[in-house]
């Protein structure tokens, strides 16, 4: 069984809204590096559960996001 890690957290800043992005990545899953060590897979996604296709936010909409996902 897998669980999904969260890394890191960044905002792009596009005049007065903003683009929340998140590393994640499964605990169970690895890439190959150039030299042939294995690193967990992590990859960037736009933190935009119930608001599919959008990217921009203002910070409210993003506080309800973050409340949404506290309670997952």
């Amino acid at each position: 069984m897998s669980s999904e890690i969260f890394y890191k957290k960044a905002f792009i800043k596009v005049q007065d809204l903003f683009i929340p992005l998140v590393c994640q990545g499964s605990n169970n899953t690895w890439d190959i590096s150039w030299n042939g060590r294995e690193i967990p897979e992590k990859n960037w996604f736009v933190l935009n559960y119930h608001y599919k296709g959008q990217i921009l936010f203002s910070e409210t909409a993003i506080r309800d996001i973050a409340a949404t996902y506290r309670q997952i």
